[in-house]
């Protein structure tokens, strides 16, 4: 067990890697240090002041629900080829919620697009699609691909395909 401190306050819990809980509500920026291999689900649950968060190479995991309601995240640094983020784990975050029209990609991830085009293309570089990707904000006609994706999550897309009517890789 590790315990991480800040002026003389308990600030984040760390167990065999996993960071568990960040215990500083008041807290508006973090970086989380490179010993921490996972981030928990609920680990930051509650942060409503974290603004700016700084996730390093060695996080390998981040569950769904880590960034419950960490309503004003607006930040998020990530390493440019950072695939392993649950597709649900930043639904409640500023930076999600308003994010501009168009593709939602962190990283190497690609999370989702808003808008009505019938026709998306994912980058090039894209190395992961994550769960609901093509479900929760819009239906996309056809779907290009980029040879760089390695990782398709279990409901990337809507069950019944039905709108998704063409499929091409880039």
């Amino acid at each position: 067990m590790c315990k991480m401190y800040n002026e003389e306050k308990i600030v984040a819990w760390v167990i065999d890697g996993v960071l568990t809980c960040f215990d500083d509500t008041a807290a508006t920026d973090f970086e989380i240090p490179d010993t921490v291999t996972a981030i928990a689900g609920t680990a930051f649950a509650g942060c409503s002041r974290l603004v700016s968060l700084t996730i390093p190479p060695s996080v390998q995991e981040i569950a769904e629900g880590a960034f419950d309601g960490c309503t004003s995240l607006a930040e998020i640094i990530v390493p440019e080829d950072f695939t392993l983020l649950d597709g649900d784990a930043l639904l409640d975050t500023k930076w999600f919620r308003e994010h501009e029209d168009g593709l939602i990609i962190l990283g190497a991830t690609f999370l989702g697009y808003r808008g009505f085009t019938d026709d998306v293309t994912v980058p090039a570089g894209i190395r992961r699609i994550a769960a609901g990707a093509f479900v929760q904000f819009g239906r996309a006609a056809s779907v290009r691909l980029p040879d760089t994706i390695r990782i398709m999550d279990a409901g990337a897309f809507p069950k019944d395909c039905e709108p998704v009517i063409s499929w091409y890789r880039v």
